[in-house]
C-alpha cells in the first residue's frame, strides 16, 4: 500500500454495497476507485469549498 494513503473501514447497507458494486462494474472501474470519484466530487462541491475558516481544523 502507497504511504500517502489510509485504509478505512466503512459500513454500509448490504443494498448499497450490491449498487456501489453493479455500478463500478459497469463504469469498468474497482468498487475503491468508484468511491474515491464519489467522495472527491462530493468533497469539491461548493458547499465545501465555500468552508475556508475549518480548513485547517483537523491538520
Amino acid at each position: 500500500m502507497n504511504s500517502n494513503k489510509k485504509r478505512i473501514t466503512v459500513r454500509m447497507p448490504e443494498k448499497l454495497n450490491e449498487e456501489i458494486t453493479r455500478k463500478s462494474k459497469y463504469l469498468g472501474l474497482t468498487k475503491n476507485s468508484f468511491i474515491i470519484d464519489i467522495l472527491w466530487k462530493e468533497f469539491d462541491s461548493s458547499k465545501y469549498k465555500n468552508n475556508n475558516k475549518e480548513d485547517n481544523k483537523y491538520e
